[in-house]
């Protein structure tokens, strides 16, 4: 992905994208570039110099919003107990139950 910056164009690689979301792991990484880069193209006057720094830095305000749980017979669902695991920036172990994922989440 190019993304418009001060003098050119940002080439946004798959190698730094991977580092973005390893680094960022309950933030939407590549949606995130997406809105950043309309952004930039919408304010041509406010690109920055140092874009990765600017990259960064949009990622890091990134808010989470909650995520609405629903229970159903007193129980979440496991896409709900996914989605949690998401924002915690926590994932399944293999062969983890959808019960014991959540005890882990609510630890």
């Amino acid at each position: 992905m190019n993304i418009p910056s001060h003098d050119g164009y940002f080439d946004l690689t798959d190698d730094l994208l991977s580092a973005l979301k390893v680094k960022y792991p309950a933030v939407p990484v590549y949606d995130e570039m997406l809105k950043a880069n309309l952004w930039l193209h919408k304010n041509p006057a406010r690109r920055p110099k140092l874009m990765l720094r600017f990259l960064e830095k949009w990622l890091s305000k990134c808010k989470i919003k909650p995520v609405k749980i629903h229970l159903v017979n007193g129980k979440m669902t496991e896409s709900e107990i996914l989605a949690l695991g998401r924002q915690k920036g926590l994932d399944p172990r293999p062969g983890e139950s959808y019960e014991k994922f959540l005890q882990r989440l609510r630890a």
